[in-house]
Parts: structure tokens; sequence; C-alpha cells
């Protein structure tokens, strides 16, 4: 599965989103609120690790949860969550893996300027967290990735709000004997957002980012300048579009090119459909900046009261750049198409099924490509929240 539903600050070079411009006006009482969730499933795969021409299939189970803590007061929320996830391969022990997720994040609200600060922490495994990035999965590998972020916005006049931004972000391959890199990469952000009426608002971004790679290999810099434009046509109905000019530096050269995103959102009592699609500069574990394009279509649908299906598909490019020589380093694409169904047992309790298939290709001239299958089933529960 792609990692790119997790917390993240990956995506942070596209700019602001459209902020709300009055402040919040709604009483809350202070109070904690707790949330479990547990699964437990089975799945069945062909050639997990993406080799060229084909692997061995493999079945695994797998049992995990999640807890949400939350407490929100008149003027500030904080928030926790921590995921876990045991997967077992029942003819591989060497694919087996423990992952888990921390993330937690703070945010107050004041009349004239409100604030938030972030935190994360992912310990995952290289035959997941690289695809489509370095394209490096056909080893079990340990992955760690942490870092956070603070935004400040300023309501300036009843249209206007300044924002400012900053965040960072750390990679480790602690027990890697591939070719992945340890770096960081830690950017900055200065904008503002102009609401023209009450459906629809521009936003101007100018974000630079500083990316380090361990044992003194070369620093490599981004910046961009991005507009963007949100409008809501209706409740229902959101478009987002944004763009703007990219400049890449290394050592001996710097790089242009442009940054872009459009999205488009449609929502109804049954149905729920997102487009998006973009390009923005981002870091890889190869050690250099690349330029990511990505496409991806969600769509989700009530079939009966009880019974709920999804279709997604997602297809990401990366191509590494190497300063100072001008010429592509790698270029990976990785595309996968998925469906799932919904069963609702009872009240807190579902059972689910999809099937899957994803494709890597990796390489210049000469690819290299690798694809599998999946089936997977598990057993669902959404646990009663606790209030206190």
């Amino acid at each position: 599965m792609m990692n790119a539903q997790r917390f993240s600050l990956r995506g942070a070079s596209m700019g602001l989103g459209i902020a709300l411009l009055t402040p919040c006006s709604t009483a809350l009482a202070a109070q904690w609120t707790l949330t479990p969730q547990a699964q437990v499933g089975a799945l069945a795969e062909t050639n997990p690790r993406l080799f060229i021409g084909g692997g061995e299939d493999a079945q695994s189970l797998s049992a995990g949860g999640n807890l949400s803590l939350r407490r929100a007061t008149e003027l500030s929320t904080l928030e926790f969550d921590a995921k876990a996830e045991q997967r077992s391969y029942l003819n591989d022990n060497s694919l087996s893996h423990l992952d888990s997720d921390l993330a937690a994040q703070y945010q107050s609200k004041r009349e004239r300027y409100d604030w938030n600060v972030r935190g994360f922490f992912v310990n995952d495994t290289t035959l997941t967290s690289e695809l489509g990035l370095s394209g490096i999965t056909t080893e079990n590998r340990r992955h760690r990735s942490s870092g956070g972020a603070v935004n400040v916005n300023w309501l300036l006049t009843e249209r206007f709000k300044a924002s400012a931004g900053a965040s960072a972000q750390f990679d480790q391959y602690p027990s890697s004997d591939l070719e992945l890199t340890n770096y960081q990469y830690v950017s900055t952000q200065l904008g503002g957002i102009y609401a023209l009426n009450q459906r629809s608002a521009l936003s101007l971004t100018w974000h630079h980012g500083d990316m380090a790679v361990s044992g003194g290999g070369p620093r490599t810099s981004d910046s961009s300048l991005v507009a963007q434009y949100q409008f809501a046509a209706s409740e229902r109905l959101n478009l987002t579009v944004a763009a703007g000019p990219s400049w890449t530096k290394g050592p001996v050269e710097t790089r242009s090119s442009e940054v872009f995103n459009v999205t488009l959102t449609r929502n109804t009592e049954r149905f729920k459909t997102s487009l998006s699609g973009g390009r923005r500069v981002a870091p890889t574990a190869r050690g250099y900046l690349t330029q990511r394009d990505q496409v991806s279509v969600n769509f989700s649908a009530m079939l009966t009261e009880r019974l709920e299906g999804t279709a997604t598909g997602a297809y990401v490019r990366s191509r590494d750049v190497l300063p100072g020589f001008n010429v592509n380093l790698v270029d990976v694409r990785y595309s996968r198409i998925a469906g799932n169904l919904r069963w609702k047992l009872r009240e807190r309790l579902s059972l689910s099924t999809g099937v899957g298939y994803g494709r890597q290709e990796v390489g210049l001239d000469q690819r290299q490509k690798g694809s599998g299958y999946d089936v997977r089933l598990g057993l669902n529960w959404d646990g009663d929240p606790y209030v206190w």
C-alpha cells in the first residue's frame, strides 16, 4: 500500500490551503475523548517485493490497533494518535514486520490570530515506504521518519490573513544495506490569503527547503512561489487550483521548473469523489531532491444501508536530479488500483474485503518492471468513544 495517507510533511511544498477567516464561535466544554479501534486480517500477495519478472507468492496474517485521544475547549484542541500493526508472513518470515505511527497536534485560536504545532514519528518498512519514491522495495529493512511543524496565521483585515510556518523532517534507515541514505529536510514558508467572497479565496505562498544527507553528501535546496485559487461551488463541490515557478539549487547549478496542483471533490449523501493531480519537489532516500508527479482518484459509495464500496487509483513518478551534471539519476514510476467492500455486521463491527494491483518501473532507457496482485480480508472494530 502507498503510504501517502499517513501524517507527513512531504506535501508542504505545495503551499498553503485556504484557512477560515473568522474565529471559532462555538463554545465547547473542556473534555477528553478516547476512541479505540482494532483490526485483524489476512492477505495473499503475488510478488510482494515487486521483483523484476515476478516473484514468489506470499500469505500473511495481521493484527493492529489505533488509539485517538482528543481534548477540545472553546479556544484550543489537543490531539494524540497512536497506531500499530504486526504483519506475520506464513511462508517467508523475512517479510514479517511491525509498523507503528505516532502523531500529536495542538491548535489554538484567538480573535486575531491562530497557531498550531504538529509532530510525528513513523517506524515502518522499506517494502512500502519506498514505493514510487526511491523504488528500492526488494528487501524488508527498517525506515524511521520523524519531524514536526509550526504555523501561525494573523487576521490583518476582514478579508486578508497572513501566514508563516516552518517544518523539519528526518528520515533514517538504521539497518539498511541498500542504496539508501539518511537525510533531513527543513523548510520555511510565508504566505497570505485573501477572501474574494464567501465561496472563493486566493493565496500566495513562498516556500524554501534545504536537504542534507548523512556522510557529507552534496546539499541541495528548493524554492517555489505558488498562487492558489479555491472555489466552493456549493457545500458539496470544491475546486482548488495552484501553480507557480520552482527552483532547485545544487553545488554547481540551479534548475528551474514549475509546481502545480489541481483538486476536485464532490460529495453527496451516498457518494464521495475526489480527483487530484500535481507536481512538487520532495526529497528521497537516494540523497537527491526529486520532481514528483502524482495523480489520484478516490470514489466511495453507500451501496446499501450496511454495504460500502470504495475504488482508488494512484500514479506517482519521481525523477531524481544529479546536481551539477544536469542528468536524471533515477526515474521511478509506481501505479496502483484497488477496490474494497465493507459490510457493517453490527453497530461497531464490520467485515471488509478487497483486491489490488501494483506496478513499479525503475530505470531510464531500459526500464526494470515489477508487478503484483493482492487479495485481503479483514475484521474491523470501532470502539465507543470514552468521554470524561
